[in-house]
């Protein structure tokens, strides 16, 4: 597992209190974005291509459901990029997680009881 790793702004999987190495992480594609997306950030799948995109409470391909978060943070402003999620059994940090672009603390809790049924258990 060798991803491309370009960190904006916060060191890999600096959200983390806790996991368990290898078996709390996956490799996974993320897909093309507006803008750079940044360690920590919440993360659903896009229904249509298995990639994945920050989390969007409002949209209906799949990003509406949150299922993990970035350890790595990428730049896919030109093109998909593999990187490393957290995608269970851990403990993070909710004052270093990222939400892109206008999530409500309602949208917020709901991302964080999704995120618990992965058994990534939000502290703080």
């Amino acid at each position: 597992m060798n991803p491309i790793v370009i960190t904006m702004g916060k060191s890999d999987f600096q959200y983390q209190v806790s996991d368990l190495g290898q078996i709390s992480r996956d490799e996974v594609t993320v897909a093309i974005s507006t803008t750079v997306i940044d360690t920590g950030t919440v993360m659903g799948v896009v229904t249509s291509s298995g990639q994945y995109a920050p989390y969007n409470p409002t949209a209906t391909d799949g990003t509406e459901t949150v299922v993990a978060i970035l350890g790595r943070g990428v730049n896919t402003t030109t093109t998909a990029q593999k990187s490393v999620v957290t995608a269970r059994l851990a403990e993070v940090s909710k004052t270093e997680l990222v939400f892109v672009g206008t999530v409500t603390a309602q949208q917020k809790e709901t991302a964080y009881t999704s995120l618990a049924l992965k058994n990534i258990i939000v502290r703080g």
